[in-house]
């Protein structure tokens, strides 16, 4: 039973309709998806720069009927990336990585923006840095960017329901270059807050997946090798889904949201 399912879900995405948001001057595309297991859907690829967010909202207010974003994207500009998750907050969207497609550093921030997560594919964070640093800034200008963007990020992710040792690990362990990579729903669900969101629930850490993946570029390349392997070998899914029979099982726990 399960097979079908993984089938129907990796070529849900190719039953698209006329193009909502595309041009050779854009570095990404967007298309609506009428009919999926899951419901009307929006199909991103591409990279976050400037705009995308209002791109976003006029294909959603095009297509009212859409349920969820399925989102394919090596990343790009951090402030795109927390504008688009507060639009995917405010629209209560299903976030999904298909399988065989990787949703990294801006994507991944505008992902957890979501309501519910499906993560078939990769999912990978990593710490913001200066896109435009040279030796010869001024180091109260680095102080002043980095204050700003943990503080801006930490609240973010908490708003979205994580506890704080998802931000903790990615500030700690991971750069421009080292990732926390995540290749299943199950273990990003780790490190919500569902029920309680106590300060003493926030603060809280809990022995993290062996599954959850933290290294660098050489790493990222390689888990995404594998999962598109994966996907090609006996379309079974991830450990997050392999044992489900409908795709809204997957979808886990309904996240309340606190962004005002």
């Amino acid at each position: 039973m399960f097979k079908i399912v993984s089938n129907i879900l990796v070529s849900m995405l190719l039953i698209v309709a006329p193009v909502v948001v595309s041009s050779e001057e854009l570095p990404y595309r967007i298309d609506y998806i009428p009919e999926t297991p899951l419901g009307p859907m929006l199909k991103f690829e591409g990279t976050f720069v400037a705009g995308l967010t209002e791109y976003f909202i006029f294909a959603l207010e095009k297509y009212p009927d859409v349920v969820g974003v399925s989102m394919s994207s090596p990343g790009g500009s951090l402030d795109e990336g927390y504008k688009l998750g507060k639009a995917m907050s405010d629209y209560n969207l299903i976030m999904w990585v298909p399988k065989g497609k990787a949703c990294v550093s801006a994507c991944a921030l505008a992902f957890i923006g979501g309501w519910k997560y499906i993560v078939g594919g990769v999912l990978a964070f990593h710490s913001p840095y200066l896109p435009s640093y040279s030796p010869d800034m001024e180091l109260e200008h680095i102080y002043k960017f980095g204050e700003l963007t943990g503080t801006n990020q930490m609240f973010y992710f908490a708003a979205n329901g994580f506890r704080a040792q998802l931000y903790m690990t990615i500030a700690t362990y991971t750069d421009r270059e080292t990732y926390m990579i995540f290749t299943n729903t199950n273990d990003l669900h780790h490190f919500l807050m569902i029920d309680d969101r106590t300060y003493e629930e926030y603060l809280l850490f809990k022995t993290q997946p062996k599954s959850v993946i933290q290294g660098d570029m050489d790493k990222f390349k390689e888990v995404v090798k594998w999962k598109n392997e994966e996907l090609f070998k006996e379309l079974m899914g991830d450990p997050a889904d392999k044992d489900q029979a409908h795709p809204q099982d997957m979808l886990g726990p309904r996240k309340d949201k606190v962004i005002p």
